[in-house]
C-alpha cells in the first residue's frame, strides 16, 4: 500500500513538472509542422497532433513509456533549446523533400534546386536511391539561411520558374560533355589570350569568366564554356556556325598577333610527341588529383562552418532576418545570438580581415570567446573588452576582427551596443524624427591593442526600441560591392534601400538589399564576405 501511494505521488509530481515545464519553458515547446511535438530529452517526435487525449497526457505517457533517454539521465539529459530546434528543423526539411513535389527538383548533375530561391543549393553524392546524410544536412543548412525561404514558411517561385532553371541547367551539362572532347580534339577550342582568357570560337570574343591559363584549366573549362554559349553567346543563341580553325579564330580574334604562349603547335617527331604528351598527361592528373582532394577539403570545411551557424531568435513582438553569402569557401564574416538569460539576448556581428582558411579559424575562435564572455557578463564593453585581451596574444600582428555588439533587454526593449571598427548600424522608422538615424559609436577593431587603448576608446550606446523600429546590421561587403566601373555600392545606396523598404517585413528588406547589390555588381564576381542582419519591432 506505502509504495502505491509513494508510486502515485511520484507519477503525480513528474504530472506537475511537465504541467509548469510545457507552459513556462520553450524547450518544451518545439513542434514541427504544427503537429508534431518533440521530446526535449531524446530529440524523437514524442506527441502527433490533433491528440485523441490531452497533449500532457501523451507527453506523460512518452516519457515514462518510450524515452530511454528521460529514464536513464532525467534531467541531466536534457537538449539545448539550439539543438532541438535544429531536429525539428531538419524533420519539416525532411518531411517536405519526402511530401512535397516542389522540394523534389533536381538536375542532370544531382543538383538540388530550392523552391524559395530557385538556386541549385546542394549536389547529391549518389545520384540513386535515398538522399545521402551530407546532401540532406546541405539543403536543410540552406533552407535556413535561404532569405527567399524564411526557414521554410517562404513564399515559392512557380515551379515553371524552377523548371527553367533546371531545363537550362540540363542543357549546359549535356554541352559540357560534348564540349570536353572537342577542346582534347579540336584546337580551335584552345585558343586562348595571353592572360589565359578563352576566345569562343561562336562570338569571337575574349570571355574573361572562362579562364584556360594552363592546360589543366582548359581540360576542365567545358562547364563554364557551355555556360557562356547556352546563356549569353549571340553567335551560338543565333545557330551561327563557329570558326573552322585555330588560325583563323587567332587571326579574327588577335589581327597580326602571334600565337598566344601555352598553345601546343608540335613540331616534333610524332613518337616524341607523344611521350611528351603522355608525360604531361600524368602530371596533369596528379595536379588534378591533389587540387580535387584539396577542394573536397574545403567543401567539407565550408559545410561544417555553415552547419555552425546559428538558430534565427524567436522573441514575441521581434522578426529577425539573416543573409549569409560567403564569397569563397570559408567565410571571415560570422554573426552570432547569445541567450544570456531569460530576458536578454546579445546580438553579434563580425569581420575578420583577409580571407580563406586563417580568417575563418579566427572567426571560429572569437566566436567561442566572446559566447563565453557574453554569458559571464551582460555589459556589452566589458564582454568585449575580455575578448580582446585573449584573442589579441593568439592574433598575428596586422590581423584585425571588427565587430557590432549589442545586449538587448526584453523587459523595457533597451538596446545596449557596441561598435569595435565596424560598419555603422542604422535605424528606420517612419514615426520617428529623422525617419532614418546612423548609430556609429567609437571603438577600435580587435586585435590592435591589448587592452588600455582599447577600453579607453570603446564607447556604449543605448537605444529604447519602439514599435515600427528596423535595425540594420551588416558588414562591410554590402557598402563595398563594386560594379563593373570599379564603383562602389556605398552607404548612401544602402540608406536608399532601407528608406524604401524599411516599413516592411525584414525578409523583404533583406532580399531587397541583396538583389539590388547583385544587380550593381552586373555579374561580376563578389570579392567579400556580405552578411546582414535585420530586425524589426512588430508589437
Amino acid at each position: 500500500m506505502f509504495e502505491k501511494r509513494r508510486q502515485a505521488r511520484r507519477e503525480q509530481e513528474l504530472r506537475d513538472h511537465i504541467a509548469l515545464q510545457y507552459v513556462t519553458s520553450p524547450l518544451w515547446q518545439v513542434r514541427a509542422l504544427d503537429s508534431h511535438w518533440f521530446c526535449p530529452y531524446c530529440g524523437q517526435v514524442g506527441v502527433i497532433l490533433p491528440p485523441n487525449q490531452p497533449i500532457l497526457e501523451r507527453i506523460f505517457h512518452h516519457l515514462t513509456e518510450r524515452c530511454e533517454v528521460f529514464e536513464q539521465s532525467g534531467d541531466a539529459g536534457l537538449l539545448s533549446l539550439d539543438e532541438l530546434k535544429k531536429i525539428a528543423h531538419q524533420f519539416v526539411v525532411g518531411a517536405k523533400i519526402s511530401e512535397d513535389r516542389a522540394w523534389q527538383k533536381w538536375d542532370e548533375a544531382g543538383r538540388w534546386y530550392c523552391p524559395f530561391c530557385g538556386e541549385a543549393a546542394a549536389t547529391a553524392r549518389e545520384k540513386a536511391g535515398p538522399l545521402d546524410p551530407e546532401t540532406f544536412a546541405e539543403i536543410a543548412v540552406h533552407i535556413s539561411v535561404c532569405p527567399s525561404s524564411r526557414d521554410g514558411s517562404g513564399s515559392k517561385l512557380p515551379a515553371q520558374e524552377v523548371s527553367k532553371r533546371i531545363v537550362q541547367a540540363n542543357t549546359i551539362h549535356r554541352l559540357a560533355e560534348k564540349i570536353a572532347v572537342k577542346v582534347r580534339r579540336e584546337r580551335v577550342w584552345q585558343v586562348r589570350s595571353r592572360d589565359g582568357k578563352w576566345v569562343c570560337p561562336y562570338c569571337v570574343k575574349l570571355v574573361p569568366e572562362v579562364d584556360v591559363s594552363t592546360d589543366e584549366r582548359l581540360a576542365g573549362a567545358g562547364p563554364a564554356m557551355a555556360e557562356h554559349l547556352v546563356v549569353e553567346c549571340p553567335g551560338y543563341l543565333g545557330k551561327k556556325r563557329p570558326v573552322g580553325s585555330s588560325g583563323e579564330l587567332r587571326t579574327l580574334a588577335f589581327g597580326d598577333t602571334p600565337a598566344p604562349p601555352g598553345e601546343y603547335e608540335s613540331e616534333l617527331h610524332p613518337l616524341l610527341a607523344l611521350r611528351t604528351i603522355t608525360e604531361e598527361i600524368r602530371i596533369s592528373q596528379e595536379q588534378m588529383a591533389e587540387q580535387r582532394e584539396m577542394e573536397q577539403s574545403l567543401v567539407h570545411a565550408r559545410r561544417l562552418q555553415l552547419g555552425m551557424l546559428p538558430e534565427t531568435p524567436r522573441i514575441p513582438g521581434f522578426e529577425f532576418e539573416i543573409l549569409y553569402h560567403p564569397c569563397g569557401h570559408l567565410a571571415g564574416d560570422f554573426y552570432d545570438f547569445l541567450r544570456i538569460d531569460d530576458h536578454r539576448l546579445g546580438i553579434v556581428i563580425g569581420d575578420v580581415s583577409g580571407h580563406g582558411v586563417d580568417a575563418a579559424l579566427v572567426m571560429g575562435m572569437v566566436k567561442k570567446v566572446l559566447n563565453m564572455a557574453g554569458r559571464d557578463d551582460p555589459d556589452p564593453a566589458r564582454a568585449l573588452a575580455k575578448t580582446n585581451a585573449e584573442i589579441y596574444r593568439d592574433l598575428e600582428r596586422g590581423r584585425f576582427v571588427t565587430i557590432w555588439y549589442g545586449v538587448f533587454d526584453a523587459r523595457d526593449k533597451m538596446l545596449r551596443f557596441a561598435r569595435c571598427g565596424h560598419e555603422p548600424c542604422f535605424l528606420y522608422n517612419p514615426s520617428r524624427r529623422p525617419k532614418l538615424t546612423t548609430y556609429k559609436p567609437a571603438g577600435m577593431a580587435l586585435g590592435i591593442d591589448p587592452g588600455p587603448r582599447f577600453e579607453k576608446t570603446l564607447a556604449i550606446e543605448e537605444l529604447r526600441l519602439v514599435v515600427g523600429d528596423h535595425l540594420l546590421l551588416f558588414t562591410d561587403g554590402l557598402p563595398e560591392t563594386k560594379s563593373l566601373e570599379d564603383e562602389e555600392f556605398g552607404m548612401e545606396r544602402v540608406k536608399a534601400v532601407l528608406n524604401k523598404y524599411g516599413s516592411g517585413p525584414p525578409g523583404m528588406l533583406v532580399e531587397k538589399l541583396d538583389r539590388i547589390s547583385r544587380k550593381f555588381r552586373g555579374g561580376g564576381a563578389p570579392t567579400d564576405d556580405l552578411t546582414l542582419v535585420a530586425v524589426r519591432v512588430v508589437e
